[in-house]
């Protein structure tokens, strides 16, 4: 908290500005408890928050329109993706495909009527909601892939039928008929 006060005032001076800066630790979960605390008053507890945004509230802060030009000027220093993340390179056809139990996150091997059932946990999960699940780890993974029925087959690791996933896919998302091939797209 120091250390990000220390920072973001150091910025408002390269940017020439001078602001009054307070930092907080704000805990805002009620059922958060730090035992042997800190006497620190910069560390605000769930049993103070009421308290501090009374006295928050009753301050008679006024924007002023040099308020409005550090924000703006802190706006345009926004960067909207982080450069220190680096994903490792990876492709569809590397990974191992299969679902995994939502227990114990070990890949099913059976299907039982409507479900799947793992073997190693006992956990039982629709159908349905395990392939929607596998869609939205492809879509992560693949975001300018083309959804289509045979790469969620595959990334189901080959444990359904085509039409069991043909249908979960018509169910929940929009066809795309091109040429030769179809695909799917989100409904919205």
């Amino acid at each position: 908290m120091k250390r990000a006060e220390s920072l973001f005032r150091q910025q408002a001076q390269k940017l020439g500005f001078n602001p009054l800066v307070e930092s907080y630790l704000i805990f805002v979960n009620p059922e958060f408890y730090l035992y042997n605390p800190p006497d620190n008053p910069s560390i605000i507890y769930p049993a103070q928050l009421n308290r501090f945004m009374k006295k928050l509230q009753n301050r008679s802060l006024k924007v002023s329109k040099l308020d409005i030009k550090l924000a703006e000027k802190l706006l345009a220093l926004h960067i909207n993706e982080s450069p220190y993340s680096r994903l490792p390179e990876y492709k569809f056809e590397d990974l191992r495909k299969g679902i995994l139990c939502f227990n114990c996150r070990r890949l099913y091997h059976n299907v039982e009527g409507r479900s799947l059932v793992c073997d190693y946990c006992g956990g039982k999960e629709n159908n349905q909601i395990a392939i929607l699940r596998t869609v939205r780890e492809f879509q992560l993974l693949f975001p300018h892939e083309k959804l289509t029925t045979n790469k969620i087959l595959t990334m189901c690791g080959g444990i359904y039928e085509n039409r069991t996933v043909r249908k979960v896919l018509l169910d929940n998302f929009e066809k795309i008929r091109s040429r030769n091939h179809a695909f799917y797209v989100d409904k919205s």
